[in-house]
């Protein structure tokens, strides 16, 4: 289910004009990013979050000469 709906998700960004991070794709499918309640981020989940996050921000945001 996880895989189509993220495309789904990354169709409606990109019809909205939106900036997307895509998490899924930054997990990479790696269960250790997920803790035992199969729903929350374990902290190395959160640092794979933050880094997607802070490279988008960077991405979007940085000056280019």
């Amino acid at each position: 289910m996880i895989p189509g709906f993220n495309e789904s998700i990354k169709a409606l960004a990109q019809r909205e004009g939106a900036t997307l991070v895509d998490i899924y794709t930054a997990m990479g499918g790696d269960g250790r990013y997920i803790g035992r309640d199969d729903e929350h981020p374990t902290p190395e989940g959160f640092e794979v979050m933050a880094r997607a996050f802070a490279a988008a921000i960077v991405d979007k945001l940085e000056i280019r000469d």
